[in-house]
């Protein structure tokens, strides 16, 4: 028996493309059918309407152990570039989550990001963001669009000169703390550096993503140290 997948639409601004793939999974989502063949399919069908459309699985390492959900993310044209990364930091997952969502400005600094309306609400929390990219400044939104947690978040930014970005981060307890997976992806439209080499753009801003996430690292080893010190000083009372 075929299990069903929790399709994820990007972007999520995007109601109609949401709900055409959402529509035609339903139809589609027949017992008879083996995965592979419901998926290549409707990713078939979606391009007759979104000629760039793309399906595909969530990659098996940004699994949750715990959990059997399937899930394959639908976009609604070919993105460039892929974002891609797993790694550990030395804090339990309740506070890994936390540093990553309450701190993005500390920890995403290649991107500076300001809150357009301070809340309390995760998701629906946006920035408006400036890129630094070889001397020129883009402009942009950062915004939190679904949340599980402290099991995943999923953002998306859209930018000055067609750049967008979207990825999920998921969160896994771990031997040394909690194991991070990020998946997605980005486009930076080649009109904006015509004369670049997409391997170059590439390797410059895979740096400013392992820098970013080295300083997470940081600050959850530091705030799990603090608040490790916490429970000490209150049991100590």
């Amino acid at each position: 028996m075929v299990v069903r997948p929790r399709l994820v639409c990007i972007p999520s601004t995007d109601a109609e493309f949401a709900a055409d793939a959402t529509a035609l999974l339903a139809r589609l989502f027949d017992a008879a059918h083996d995965e592979a063949f419901v998926r290549a399919e409707l990713e078939r069908r979606l391009r007759a309407s979104y000629p760039g459309a793309v399906v595909r699985p969530q990659e098996p390492l940004a699994r949750m152990a715990e959990s059997d959900e399937l899930i394959w993310y639908a976009t609604k044209r070919t993105y460039q570039f892929r974002i891609a990364a797993s790694f550990d930091v030395s804090a339990p997952p309740d506070v890994a989550f936390g540093v990553y969502i309450d701190r993005f400005p500390e920890w995403q600094r290649a991107v500076s990001l300001r809150p357009i309306e301070p809340t309390r609400r995760l998701v629906g929390r946006e920035f408006a963001a400036t890129y630094m990219l070889f001397g020129m400044a883009f402009e942009g939104r950062f915004r939190v669009i679904d949340a599980d947690p402290p099991r995943s978040v999923r953002v998306e930014a859209v930018g000055s000169g067609g750049i967008r970005v979207w990825y999920i981060t998921s969160f896994e307890p771990s031997g040394n703390g909690t194991h991070l997976d990020v998946l997605g992806d980005y486009d930076v439209p080649p009109i904006l550096f015509p004369r670049l080499q997409r391997l170059v753009l590439e390797r410059v801003i895979g740096r400013d993503i392992d820098r970013a996430h080295a300083d997470l690292r940081e600050l959850c080893a530091r705030e799990a140290i603090a608040s490790t010190s916490g429970r000490t000083a209150i049991r100590s009372e």
